[in-house]
């Protein structure tokens, strides 16, 4: 039997431990912008925006490891998108996929690594919108057109 509370504890300790940066001091209204453009007070970019906190491969990473640490993290991240997207569903009056009252996050995590190793080049991209497309796939909701194939993909189900 599911937690609940214990994943959103769970889920909340990782998103707070992974939040590195440190805040920056606010500019004042009446600041000029820098030399740079950017507002004073705002740190160079090392590198372009991220597409959100964590990347499709490093969810991966977490979820092919088989540590209480590893397995926790991906748990907590699985369900937080399930009941997030589940949400969202709710404020806009549709669904986005349709899965069973008996799916557990041991359900998503196979889900999640099958698909991952399945279409490799979704992990470039933002983890949440990887376990979407996988769990859009694998439960389509009925009168619903399945999601396109992706390049390469079979037309037959599961391998």
């Amino acid at each position: 039997m599911k937690h609940p509370l214990a994943s959103l504890a769970a889920a909340f300790l990782i998103v707070a431990g992974m939040q590195g940066a440190a805040a920056q001091p606010a500019a004042n209204p009446g600041d000029p912008p820098s030399e740079s453009g950017r507002p004073p007070g705002h740190p160079a970019l090392a590198s372009p925006p991220s597409l959100g906190f964590v990347a499709g491969t490093d969810l991966f990473k977490q979820c092919a490891d088989d540590s209480a640490t590893g397995t926790s993290y991906c748990f907590a991240y699985l369900a937080a998108v399930h009941d997030s997207v589940r949400a969202y569903e709710s404020w806009l009056g549709f669904r986005e996929f349709c899965t069973s009252n008996r799916l557990t996050q041991s359900d998503l995590r196979d889900l999640f690594l099958k698909d991952a190793r399945r279409y490799p080049f979704e992990l470039r991209g933002q983890a949440a919108s990887v376990v979407v497309s996988s769990l859009k796939r694998a439960y389509p909701c009925a009168g619903m057109p399945p999601s396109a194939p992706r390049p390469g993909e079979s037309s037959s189900p599961d391998d």
